[in-house]
């Protein structure tokens, strides 16, 4: 059975076959269908009023915290071209080389992955304590409007409830991916996942296809040129 979205966002028709055959390929998130659209929803809104997404995660999660903002600041499966008014901009500015530049880069959302700044946490971790290493980027980074994507797949990282905390008192959205058990997290996270299982590996398996179909839904809605929708 295909999941019958709730919310009001309208999906357009390459994003609403993307949709169905995520319900498709993997059941396991089809009591998570609004609140997957709402992420969505919440991403595209983030893009055109400018706020940043932050991410944040540890071991396979921080990877995966990574590879989600990969996916939103650079094309993903479609092009992202500059218009014409953009592309100008660099040649006005560059000249020949500006014109080459704008051609190959691309559209992107606003997003930071917190694990990789390494001096940073070492810093934090030595100097005061790991455990509110990423509370601390969030705190100076984030802003009223902006999101916080974290990830748990016990739900319990120290760390990770620690930034969720801070983002709610500078006025973040916050969304999480964690494991089956009920945690911490439901408490901080505007928009909670599950994954149905929690088995470590597993429940990083799940949120891989739950992320990956969220950026693939967000760039389709926000970059899906008129031509490849009259081709749908």
């Amino acid at each position: 059975m295909l999941w019958r979205p709730m919310m009001q966002m309208k999906l357009s028709t390459p994003s609403q076959r993307l949709f169905e055959q995520f319900a498709l390929d993997h059941p396991g998130w089809e009591e998570h269908s609004d609140k997957l659209l709402s992420t969505v929803s919440l991403l595209c809104e983030a893009y055109h009023k400018h706020a940043l997404l932050l991410t944040c995660g540890n071991g396979g999660s921080a990877s995966d915290a990574s590879h989600l903002v990969g996916e939103l600041v650079k094309s993903f499966t479609l092009p992202r071209s500059l218009s014409d008014t953009d592309k100008q901009s660099f040649i006005d500015h560059h000249g020949h080389a500006g014109a080459k530049l704008a051609s190959s880069l691309a559209y992107g959302l606003r997003a930071v992955s917190l694990p990789v700044e390494s001096v940073l946490l070492t810093a934090m971790g030595n100097d005061v304590s790991f455990d509110i290493a990423f509370a601390q980027q969030v705190y100076a980074l984030g802003q009223a409007g902006d999101i916080l994507i974290a990830m748990s797949t016990s739900g319990n990282s120290a760390n990770v409830i620690a930034a969720l905390q801070a983002a709610k008192v500078k006025g973040m959205h916050t969304v999480g991916l964690t494991g089956q058990s009920d945690c911490p997290m439901d408490e901080l996270c505007d928009l909670i996942f599950h994954a149905p299982s929690t088995q470590t590996y597993r429940v990083q398996e799940y949120h891989l296809a739950l992320y990956h179909m969220i950026c693939l839904l967000v760039e389709s809605q926000l970059f899906a040129t008129s031509t490849e929708l009259a081709a749908t």
